[in-house]
């Protein structure tokens, strides 16, 4: 054709093993990152937002019944975020193997 063969380029996503740390929690591109067919780094970024601040709100809550520490609530979040990738993930690994 006019523009000649259609290629594509190599996957460049990564996903770190840890997304927290005491007093740190990682979102976004410096977490994970996905390459940008369907530019799925604004939503798993504000994704992992809304589920960091899930547990920092869980973990600064004073409440005598509920005896959630900062570990549980992270690991929650880390669980999620990594599902959330997981989706997005299975989806490019389909478009880069056909």
């Amino acid at each position: 054709g006019i523009y000649g063969e259609v290629r594509v380029r190599k996957d460049y996503s990564y996903c770190n093993t840890r997304f927290w740390e005491p007093g740190l929690a990682l979102i976004g591109d410096v977490a994970c990152f996905i390459d940008p067919i369907l530019s799925t780094g604004v939503h798993l970024t504000t994704y992992a937002a809304l589920q960091v601040a899930r547990s920092i709100n869980t973990c600064l809550r004073n409440d005598a019944d509920t005896t959630i520490d900062e570990q549980q609530c992270f690991e929650e979040f880390e669980t999620r975020y990594r599902a959330e990738y997981a989706r997005f993930y299975q989806f490019l690994v389909a478009f880069y193997d056909t």
